[in-house]
């Protein structure tokens, strides 16, 4: 049995966890250098990565500020800095979750052995899809989205001929209220990505012929 001090270094260089991570380092910072790639879709996983781990449920962002504070780093250096550790722990999580994932709903053939035809990588990809996804939704859950009105009444400033002015002051009000229809949307959409892992999943099985 290989000792956990082993293990957890055998996770940290996993050739799908680099892979992951540079899939994502590089859909983020790409455009930067190559405006262009921006409105690709290679830009997608690392901003869902973003919006939920990182400014979002978890709040990473706050932690990368903090080191910042504590080292002679600039806010946009210790941005940037904790966005590569936050991509790669993220890989790193899901690789793992992959492995056990294809361990567990892979399909194998008649005499049990393992087959080959979504890959590690593609059980990666659907662990990730399956985490953000689930996390997405929660996030909605949990922050909800609230819209906030102004109404005000009264009347403006007059002035008579020759006399002073008067003026009016009106009456605002402030309404704060759950946005049902974004809440709605966040949890579908974050369902969705979720259900998209689970697809992957059932797609390799069925193409397995398992």
């Amino acid at each position: 049995m290989a000792k956990p001090s082993g293990a957890v270094a055998s996770a940290l260089v996993d050739r799908t966890a680099l892979a992951l991570f540079a899939l994502l380092a590089g859909g983020w910072f790409l455009p930067v250098l190559y405006p262009p790639v921006a409105g690709t879709p290679v830009i997608v996983p690392p901003y869902l990565v973003v919006i939920v781990l990182y400014d979002g449920l978890l709040g990473l962002e706050h932690v990368a500020y903090a080191v910042a504070e504590m080292l002679p780093l600039t806010r946009g250096l210790a941005f940037d800095a904790g966005l590569l550790v936050t991509f790669y722990l993220f890989a790193v999580v899901v690789a793992a979750l992959g492995r056990v994932l294809r361990s567990r709903l892979g399909p194998v053939t008649a005499d049990g052995s393992d087959t080959r035809t979504l890959g590690q990588f593609g059980y990666a990809v659907a662990a990730g899809t399956l985490v953000i996804g689930l996390l997405l939704a929660a996030q909605g859950v949990v922050a909800q989205p609230t819209v906030t009105t102004e109404s005000c009444t009264g009347q403006g400033s007059a002035a008579a001929n020759g006399g002073s002015t008067t003026t009016a002051t009106g009456t605002c009000t402030t309404t704060t209220e759950p946005a049902t229809g974004q809440l709605l949307y966040i949890v579908s959409l974050g369902l969705g990505i979720a259900a998209l892992g689970a697809g992957i999943v059932g797609v390799d099985r069925w193409l397995a012929g398992g």
